[in-house]
């Protein structure tokens, strides 16, 4: 295993792309439609298996927690090969690897979105004998196995935005043999050396954009590179691990008032493999150390017993009330996640809200088992904030801004 792995890395790190000029790769960011696309389980963390001849990645983390019945991920749009093949893959920070399904494959999955990718019929496909065979297996039963592969991603389109901007010697599982829900594989962007924002080398950093998922007309973007958008207000990344974006979280706030929760409750405790706190797009939930929970879920309580509505019941959520999002929560107060250095993610009613069916409204939050003790920030409360990552200066940004098209912002 340690040859294997001395092997790959130092293959790598031979193609870390390193930058003279400054370069930016970008997407568009497309929400799943949790109506077209049911998925069981958002848990998009990376589990690689433990035979002997393969690479061992940490264990998901979020085994075990309360699935969102309906998750939603986003879909970044970008094309992979020669001739150029546009393809839609689950923008996951929790992942490591960069996966699409290859065809010949079985059993395949049914794509939902992007063309079907033929390794046999790209230029550029790269398959040596340094890449090693990989499987990944998901919470919730979701899987891909294959061979790690080299190959060209083209970002942006010609014809819409004017331009193209190729990433060569890209390494991504090329799957043959796969179980997913959507789009073409997963677009793996963590900490790690096999992720794809890693492989970018001296400019290792990217941000994202979520719109509003409830509005099919708006899409969100992701920026690659020189041109990410790195601004508002910053936290450290937490040195902790190579496989999630730690941040030190330090309290939360509903409107005005500052949550009575220890401040324990979201410290890091390495010595019982739990605690601390990550920001995660491929949650759809989040997900909070149970003292926080029961101190949000206290206070939501009792602002919404003031609109006198009603406590209700829905599979899947542990907190619901009859009414109407948009009608029965307007001016509802906003939910703060304070950071280290002040930095501050602010969540409207919206977000962190859901409308389950025409009578009903969830909280789509719920809490870590006691074991864990984690709190994993997802998407769904991000909505409306571009977020940044810079792997070289080790930050993350917020800010609220209204997520505007790629060519309006490169």
């Amino acid at each position: 295993m340690a040859v294997l792995l001395q092997a790959l890395f130092l293959f790598l790190a031979a193609n870390f792309i390193t930058f003279t000029t400054a370069n930016t790769f970008s997407a568009e960011l497309i929400p799943s439609n949790p109506l077209i696309t049911p998925f069981k389980n958002p848990n998009l963390i990376l589990s690689l298996s433990e035979k002997p001849d393969q690479i061992k990645f940490n264990d998901d983390i979020r085994k075990g927690l309360q699935p969102d019945p309906v998750a939603m991920l986003y879909l970044a749009k970008f094309s992979i090969g020669t001739p150029a093949i546009e393809v839609l893959t689950a923008m996951d920070t929790g992942s490591n690897l960069f996966w699409v399904q290859c065809f010949p494959c079985h059993p395949c999955f049914q794509q939902s979105g992007g063309a079907y990718y033929f390794p046999s019929n790209s230029l550029t496909f790269n398959q040596t004998d340094h890449l090693p065979y990989y499987t990944i297996v998901y919470a919730g039963k979701s899987y891909s196995k294959g061979n790690l592969a080299g190959e060209v991603l083209t970002f942006a389109d010609d014809v819409d935005y004017g331009y193209v901007s190729k990433l060569p010697n890209i390494i991504f599982g090329c799957g043959n043999d796969n179980n997913f829900y959507d789009g073409n594989g997963v677009l793996g962007l963590g900490p790690g050396n096999l992720s794809l924002v890693s492989q970018l080398g001296n400019q290792a950093k990217f941000s994202y954009c979520f719109n509003n998922a409830t509005d099919p007309t708006q899409v969100g973007n992701l920026i690659l590179g020189y041109g990410a958008q790195i601004d508002g207000s910053t936290t450290p990344m937490a040195d902790y691990s190579t496989q999630y974006y730690y941040i030190t979280l330090e309290g939360i706030s509903v409107g005005q008032e500052r949550l009575k929760i220890p401040p324990a409750t979201f410290e890091r405790k390495p010595n019982r493999g739990g605690g601390g706190a990550i920001i995660d797009s491929g949650s759809t939930f989040t997900y909070l150390a149970i003292d926080a929970y029961n101190k949000l879920r206290e206070k939501l309580e009792s602002l919404l017993s003031k609109r006198s509505l009603q406590a209700g019941k829905f599979s899947g959520y542990g907190m619901c009330y009859g009414g109407s999002v948009s009608r029965d929560l307007t001016g509802f107060p906003t939910m703060k996640f304070h950071f280290k250095n002040k930095a501050e993610l602010e969540a409207q009613y919206w977000t962190f809200f859901r409308q389950v069916n025409e009578e009903i409204f969830c909280l789509t939050m719920a809490p870590t088992t006691s074991d864990t003790g984690i709190t994993i920030i997802g998407n769904l409360v991000q909505q409306g904030y571009n977020v940044g990552y810079d792997l070289v200066n080790k930050v993350i940004s917020f800010k609220y801004i209204d997520c505007s098209p790629i060519s309006a912002i490169i």
